[in-house]
């Protein structure tokens, strides 16, 4: 959708959602150290050499963590209310869209206050 660093954010926000019952569970966000991992194997997969790879993986880390958390929570709350507006609160899908817009826009608000 955008930057990388959206991106990545986002991909870990994502993480603490629980298919099964629409619900969110922050725990399962990735860990420091599982984050230093991803890191490691995005600078690997993207050619960085050997050398260069701890310089990389933190300037990559300091890349993910300066805010873009906040900005995939606002994309998509705003995702999610058009498309409960878009769809009149059903996509047909079973999906609640507007539940999912007020438990992202609670995790924000905890969020932004850290």
């Amino acid at each position: 959708v955008g930057p990388r660093a959206f991106d990545v954010a986002n991909f870990f926000l994502e993480c603490a959602f629980v298919e099964e019952d629409e619900s969110w569970d922050w725990g399962r966000v990735p860990s420091a150290e599982q984050q230093l991992q991803f890191a490691t194997a995005y600078a690997l997969a993207s050619g960085t050499d050997e050398q260069s790879i701890p310089a990389t993986t933190q300037a990559l880390i300091e890349e993910w963590s300066a805010g873009w958390g906040l900005v995939a929570h606002m994309w998509n709350i705003l995702w999610a209310l058009t498309t409960a507006v878009a769809t009149d609160g059903s996509f047909g899908d079973g999906f609640d869209y507007l539940q999912y817009a007020t438990l992202r826009w609670e995790r924000y608000l905890q969020e932004k206050d850290v």
